[in-house]
């Protein structure tokens, strides 16, 4: 890459907001298998994705990788992608200061708990991201937590095809309460976009 490609990206990643957020393990599992994918979009040139990126956006502190302070995630991320590779990146992320861990929540505000019952919410990991996400928000005054998911569950797990949608019922109860599944693409595509 040459050196004015890397300063443009530094340039971008500079002028984009921080973004609050984790990322579940299956895009974890894709970043470590595939550490450097293109991303598509219209008329531009296609950014490199992966944990390079992931790592400029948190040295640029453009994002804050948040983990449960049990260490859930983590071992969940452990399992999907090997220990060892997950030890690494964690590493690398702690010295660039981009973690912040913080105990999940031990319930969910009733209303919330409600309505993702009701849409057949139940995977025990996709639910620790959850209360992660309710903690984060209230003890670090965060807006908006994103969840970088390519899991359909976060948006309607009795309709794959919804996957993305933000009027599917996961969405809607996660997005009342400030969190906000995203695509993992779309996550990275708002690590990379200037103001």
């Amino acid at each position: 890459m040459a050196s004015g490609d890397k300063s443009s990206r530094a340039k971008s990643l500079r002028k984009t907001p921080l973004i609050d957020g984790t990322i579940d393990s299956v895009s974890m599992q894709s970043l470590c298998r595939h550490p450097a994918m293109k991303l598509r979009r219209s008329n531009e040139a296609e950014p490199v994705i992966g944990l390079r990126l992931i790592e400029e956006a948190i040295k640029a502190s453009r994002f804050r990788v948040h983990l449960d302070a049990g260490h859930g995630i983590q071992g969940e991320w452990g399992a999907t992608c090997g220990h060892e590779i997950i030890q690494v990146v964690l590493t690398k992320w702690i010295d660039l200061a981009g973690v912040v861990r913080t105990p999940a929540a031990s319930t969910l505000p009733n209303s919330l708990k409600r309505k993702l019952q009701n849409a057949g919410f139940s995977d025990t990991g996709d639910k620790l991201i959850v209360r992660l996400a309710v903690a984060a928000l209230h003890v670090h005054k965060i807006t908006v937590f994103h969840i970088g998911t390519t899991d359909s569950d976060f948006w309607d797990p009795r309709d794959p095809s919804r996957r993305g949608n933000s009027s599917a019922p996961v969405a809607c109860a996660l997005q009342e309460h400030n969190i906000r599944p995203t695509i993992f693409k779309e996550l990275v595509v708002l690590l990379t976009q200037a103001n």
